[in-house]
């Protein structure tokens, strides 16, 4: 006895609207991760930025306390020496 394989079954429109129905919520899901990862960028970019401008204030105020210093040691050694 053979077997005769069977014809595929052509998918009905039930089939059709469910496959649609999977792929648009994978889609979804991968639109809300990209929406995730684009957030978790920008508060890290912001986050460096915050960081970079607090090291430029603080080094602009070290550089200024250190101008300041070294002008009252100059003043302070013309005075004396002169």
């Amino acid at each position: 006895m053979t077997v005769t394989p069977q014809p595929e079954r052509e998918p009905t429109l039930a089939d059709v609207i469910r496959r649609l129905d999977e792929i648009t919520a994978d889609l979804e899901k991968r639109e809300q991760w990209q929406d995730r990862a684009s957030q978790q960028t920008e508060q890290w970019q912001d986050r460096t930025w915050d960081a970079v401008k607090w090291a430029i204030g603080l080094s602009s105020a070290l550089s200024i306390s250190a101008a300041v210093a070294l002008l009252g040691l100059v003043l302070r050694a013309a005075i004396k020496g002169g």
